[in-house]
């Protein structure tokens, strides 16, 4: 089949195309770049799609990689004629007026009723082309192969998105007089990185972005006065200021049956949440397309008006784009930064330091909410598996990333360790620590735990299910008590519940507690469960561990790898999840990632969140 590919340079082959590439993102900034080394694009307002053709099958994925091909079953059509055999290819679909102007309230208007004549899909980028990775090569030599590309089909609406070079800030005044959104400024050298950088740089018109919902204020409209909406912090939801203009009575309509269907008690903003009377909470997981005028000193909207919702954007990727400080993406550790890369920590695997670092690099999102500025026990393995002993206390010369905790413990202060950032991950990665153990309490509160844990330890000849149904008469118990539970894979052979809890009561209380309800459930059944600790006690019974809830216990931390002869994971599952799992140590290294990357939700999002105080226990 002849292709444009005859003279590509040479760049990586491969045989199969990745399921789909984190977009590249671009940064807003109050002006465009200047010089001859920038292009500048129009800010097309639409839905951004990634297109992946092999061997003719098309599939269209949204930014946040959900499969979209049914969505728009003419791109793919179209795209099925260009003459390759495989690509990946990056643009914006978007519904266009008379005088070419991109509307996305329209999109979503031609979406619902299915309407496609004005819809055109604007292709931007190349990102590999017959088995060759062209994301290494500079965007100007990628246009030119996009260009080539979109020619061998047939003319119609997958078109080539244009660019200009020079000056930016006429051709921002220019688009903003014609009524487009913007303009999008392109380093011509860049190579395609996925995520957010500078190399890539938008200038708006109007200030526009995502927000997350979050809750509305009762109004005339229907009962619906205004959405109260937020953008995400350091992991936290921060309420951004109400929206009240912008709704058709149909928008209303249909607002009002998706919101009705999230109500929530509790507010789901966790920094500057409104305290005013009457209003209505939800849970945040829709997005909104909001413009406004500015931004107070607050951070706060001024004159914001609805524009629609964004199926194709994940709540928690919703930022404040005004702000230079923002909550960095994943990045992987780097070959250079790291010391003998290649030695062998998991021999029957064949898993490097290198591969265990990037792990916890790139669960750093999920991981790090539990070890945050909580004292922490590390089990450290300088030559592998094999050979390896735990540190609790700060011991010598430790890189800046690790920080010290001062606790007192008997008559005495010891210093443990802790960290709160990606870059302390990757310390304690070059410090071969595979497994991370935590406090139930944090560091500035460590009188008062803010979790319970139960462990369930089985003897020999326990069989899986009886562990599974262990833990779920466990959750039925504490769900009579209003207490929402969490369930973890313990990496080893066993389960762990987590149970998070107002931190206003002593480790005695906590502990006490735990204890009543594992001689609650040993009550029930004898032959089942044991209290003791001793081995000889367990055969065939189920270990009810409820001793890490004392003072300086720990526990294994979620997503925590385990130092054992396989990479097992400490995997947090829904419980619907749990009931499909064969046991403790199910999930390695490489069947953790596959997990991540096919889960819809995290099942333990709204683990901080929960904070309830026991019914049954006064604080301290």
């Amino acid at each position: 089949m002849p292709g444009p590919t005859k003279n590509l340079s040479p760049t990586k082959h491969v045989k199969k195309l990745p399921r789909f590439i984190e977009p590249a993102l671009a940064e807003l900034v109050k002006e465009p770049p200047t010089g001859l080394d920038w292009i500048h694009e129009v800010k097309w307002d639409g839905y951004r799609i990634q297109a992946h053709i092999e061997n003719k099958k098309v599939r269209l994925f949204s930014r946040s990689g959900l499969d979209w091909s049914s969505k728009f079953p003419l791109f793919a059509k179209e795209l099925k004629s260009l003459s390759v055999h495989n690509a990946i290819l990056d643009g914006e679909v978007v519904c266009l007026d008379q005088e070419g102007r991109s509307h996305f309230h329209k999109l979503q208007e031609a979406l619902k009723k299915k309407e496609s004549q004005h819809l055109y899909y604007y292709l931007f980028d190349l990102l590999f082309l017959d088995g060759k990775d062209l994301r290494d090569r500079p965007l100007q030599e990628r246009k030119e192969w996009l260009k080539k590309t979109l020619r061998s089909g047939a003319p119609g609406r997958v078109l080539y998105s244009d660019h200009m070079q020079g000056p930016g800030k006429p051709l921002v005044k220019a688009a903003c007089a014609y009524g487009l959104e913007g303009i999008v400024s392109k380093d011509l050298k860049s190579s395609y990185h996925s995520g957010r950088s500078s190399q890539w740089l938008k200038s708006k018109c109007h200030l526009r972005q995502e927000f997350v919902i979050g809750g509305y204020s009762p109004g005339s409209r229907n009962e619906f006065g205004a959405l109260l909406v937020g953008v995400y912090e350091d992991e936290q939801l921060r309420y951004a200021g109400k929206v009240g203009t912008g709704y058709t009575e149909q928008a209303i309509e249909g607002l009002k049956r998706k919101l009705k269907k999230r109500e929530r008690r509790k507010s789901p903003f966790q920094l500057n949440s409104p305290r005013e009377k009457g209003l209505h909470w939800v849970k945040p997981d829709l997005v909104a397309e909001v413009t406004f005028a500015n931004w107070t000193t607050d951070h706060l909207l001024r004159m914001a008006v609805f524009q629609g919702l964004r199926e194709d954007k994940l709540p928690r990727d919703v930022l404040h784009e005004g702000l230079k400080k923002r909550m960095p993406k994943p990045q992987r550790t780097p070959l250079v930064a790291m010391t003998n890369p290649t030695d062998l920590l998991y021999k029957k695997e064949r898993l490097t330091k290198l591969q265990v670092a990037r792990y916890y690099q790139d669960v750093a999102p999920w991981i790090l909410p539990h070890l945050a500025s909580r004292p922490l026990s590390l089990l450290r393995c300088p030559e592998g598996t094999k050979r390896c002993f735990f540190q609790k206390h700060l011991s010598g010369k430790v890189p800046e990333s690790v920080l010290p905790i001062r606790i007192k413990e008997k008559s005495e202060v010891e210093t443990y360790l802790t960290i709160v950032s990606k870059e302390g991950l990757g310390a304690l990665s070059q410090m071969r620590v595979l497994e991370f153990h935590t406090w139930g309490s944090s560091a500035d509160n460590v009188e008062h735990p803010d979790q319970v844990v139960m462990d369930f330890d089985p003897g020999p000849g326990v069989p899986w299910k009886r562990i599974i149904e262990a833990a779920q008469e466990f959750r039925k118990i504490l769900s009579r008590l209003g207490l929402k539970s969490f369930v973890k894979l313990s990496g080893g052979k066993g389960l762990h519940v987590h149970v998070p809890i107002a931190p206003v009561y002593s480790w005695k209380q906590i502990k006490n507690f735990a204890r009543t309800l594992a001689y609650e459930m040993k009550s029930r059944h004898p032959e089942r469960y044991t209290l003791s600790m001793s081995k000889a006690a367990r055969e065939g019974k189920i270990f009810l561990d409820y001793f890490r809830n004392e003072r300086g216990a720990t526990f294994v931390a979620p997503y925590s790898l385990r130092a054992r002869e396989l990479s097992s994971v400490a995997l947090p599952l829904s419980w619907r999840d749990l009931d499909k799992t064969k046991q403790g140590d199910e999930y390695t290294l490489a069947k953790t990632y596959k997990h991540l990357k096919q889960r819809k939700t995290d099942p333990w999002r709204d683990f901080f969140k929960e904070a309830p105080r026991i019914s049954i226990l006064s604080p301290a």
